[in-house]
């Protein structure tokens, strides 16, 4: 009896971790538009509330990125990328200042565009966040 319930946790954890790497695929989301996927964290950047980071997700290997080629524009802006590291996938992210993109935003949405090289081939991608407040 003993040995089944060992079995049937076993199953049930296998399942689990399935099951939890099946829901954080990035499935569903826009995926922006552009050269390579692009996911925009947070959706809706809030006037009111600064100083928090926007987050930027891609599906792109960060190990073949040019170092020092990632850049940010919004609505046609540069802003300062203050963080590039890869995610638990191995994607890369990049931050930039939520206070950056209000002062860059020129409505009540933003296209955030991200570029970067990959060897020779400058790359890039774009999504539109909403800005309120």
């Amino acid at each position: 009896m003993r040995n089944v319930l060992v079995g049937l946790a076993v199953v049930g954890i296998l399942v689990g971790l399935s099951a939890t790497a099946a829901l954080s695929y990035r499935s569903g989301k826009s995926g922006g538009e552009g050269d390579f996927a692009i996911y925009v964290a947070p959706a809706t950047v809030v006037r009111t509330a600064p100083g928090d980071a926007v987050t930027i997700h891609t599906n792109v290997p960060l190990e073949g990125v040019t170092p020092g080629s990632v850049a940010v524009d919004v609505d046609g802006t540069p802003v300062t990328v203050t963080t590039v590291y890869a995610d638990d996938r191995g994607q890369l992210v990049a931050r930039v200042l939520a206070d950056a993109v209000i002062e860059a935003a020129t409505a009540n949405t933003a296209t955030i565009t991200l570029t970067l090289a990959v060897g020779a081939d400058t790359q890039s991608a774009c999504d539109v966040v909403r800005v309120k407040g």
